[in-house]
């Protein structure tokens, strides 16, 4: 299944929308490889396993970062539009 990104024009800018969809299918990968470390069928594989959690939960602390970043921007971004700056 392919995911992308969606996209709009924002006030000269851009903005991420639409996550919902992506949010739910990394958190359910998170969970499917939680699980497979729990295995004890893992140890051949089990440094691949930890490599790609940890790049799923790098995954997941970005975009929650870049989405509270975009309220901030959101939030100020009428302060700096301003004609009185």
């Amino acid at each position: 299944k392919e995911i992308a990104f969606q996209i709009e024009s924002h006030s000269g800018s851009y903005k991420i929308t639409e996550v919902d969809d992506i949010q739910i299918l990394l958190d359910e990968q998170i969970v499917l490889t939680q699980s497979m470390r729990a295995s004890p069928y893992v140890k051949e594989v089990e440094n691949d396993v930890i490599a790609w959690e940890k790049r799923l939960l790098d995954t997941q602390d970005i975009l929650d970062e870049w989405l509270k970043c975009q309220v901030g921007w959101a939030y100020l971004e009428p302060i700096f539009s301003s004609e009185d700056i």
